[in-house]
């Protein structure tokens, strides 16, 4: 358990020094509110335009991981009353609860990071 722990901070710090070190490569703007992403390849693209794109996106993905914790939230509790007496289910739908509950925390991470990048684009324009 130490050793996974470990390791998921170990990623997370990885994640929070590449979150950061992006900054320099959203700020290449050509002045007119729009943003160089590809050095020319697909062309340039408005930051306003992209960032409420990658928001409407990130808000249905938000509502589509809400929904399935919710379903999950009320499967496990179900589960959990119906085990009454035997530990084994019980302790299953307590983990089911558990795994539920760190991904809601994972996702609303994600969530975080793609407001982070709205911002950073956002802010070049």
């Amino acid at each position: 358990m130490l050793k996974s722990m470990r390791k998921l901070y170990a990623a997370l710090v990885c994640m929070s020094v590449l979150v950061l070190t992006v900054r320099p490569v959203l700020a290449q703007t050509n002045g007119t509110g729009t943003i160089d992403i590809t050095g020319g390849v697909i062309g340039q693209v408005n930051g306003q335009q992209l960032a409420q794109k990658i928001t409407s996106i990130a808000t249905g993905l938000a509502a589509i991981v809400g929904a399935a914790a919710l379903i999950s939230l009320v499967f496990n509790a179900i589960k959990m009353i119906a085990a009454a007496d035997d530990e084994r289910k019980r302790s299953e739908a307590m983990s089911g609860i558990r795994y539920t509950l760190i991904g809601v925390a994972i996702a609303g991470l994600a969530f975080l990071i793609i407001g982070f990048v709205v911002f950073l684009v956002m802010g070049q324009s």
